[in-house]
């Protein structure tokens, strides 16, 4: 083997296990993104294989080191090879308040937080016509699709979205984080596999 082939094999090696030793950076909830199943569930966390493979493999999980105070669930997302990418969180849903007005408030209190950390986000809030552009018909327009409440925030390697939504009128906030560099790896995947089932 000649000098430079070494050298470029040595160099190879060495910045693989550079980066298979990096520190992960952190995700909500005390996680860390890129952390495996097995990881998370040596945190204590208990995770249950749910069926939809839109995001790739995905569990609802529960016994994370944190949670928000109000959150009823949470779904974490892994990509092909096993890596932690993207994060759903639920907040407890709210029957019989038809104006969404603490759902509202809470959206404003997280969206504030989430300001601090993440910048200013781009927001839609907004109404839709007729009778879902009064309060008593908050939750029916955001349930009809009428009314959208959302905001988008980014960084060079998270993006977040807090919304709002509504079941059976019933009115929860919803904050989705995905990791980006595993997010553009994810897809790229996935394209090839669609491509190959085709």
């Amino acid at each position: 083997m000649s000098i430079a082939r070494l050298i470029i094999s040595v160099s190879i090696y060495l910045f693989a296990a550079a980066f298979a030793n990096a520190e992960q950076p952190n995700a909500p909830l005390g996680l860390k993104w890129g952390e495996t199943t097995e990881e998370v569930k040596a945190a204590g966390a208990k995770l249950v294989a749910i069926p939809d493979r839109q995001y790739g493999s995905s569990f609802a999980a529960s016994g994370l080191p944190a949670a928000l105070a109000d959150q009823e669930g949470a779904i974490l997302s892994f990509d092909q090879d096993g890596h932690l990418w993207r994060l759903f969180i639920k907040g407890k849903g709210a029957d019989g308040d038809p104006t969404g007005y603490h759902v509202r408030r809470r959206y404003d209190e997280l969206k504030s937080l989430l300001t601090e950390k993440y910048g200013r986000p781009h927001s839609v809030e907004k109404l839709g016509g007729s009778l879902y552009s009064q309060d008593k018909y908050f939750v029916s327009g955001i349930e009809a699709g009428q009314n959208s409440w959302f905001s988008d925030f980014e960084t060079a390697s998270v993006y977040v979205q807090l919304g709002i939504r509504a079941n059976l009128m019933t009115d929860f906030y919803i904050v989705i984080y995905e990791y980006k560099p595993l997010r553009e790896s994810f897809r790229k995947a996935k394209k090839v596999e669609e491509k190959n089932s085709l």
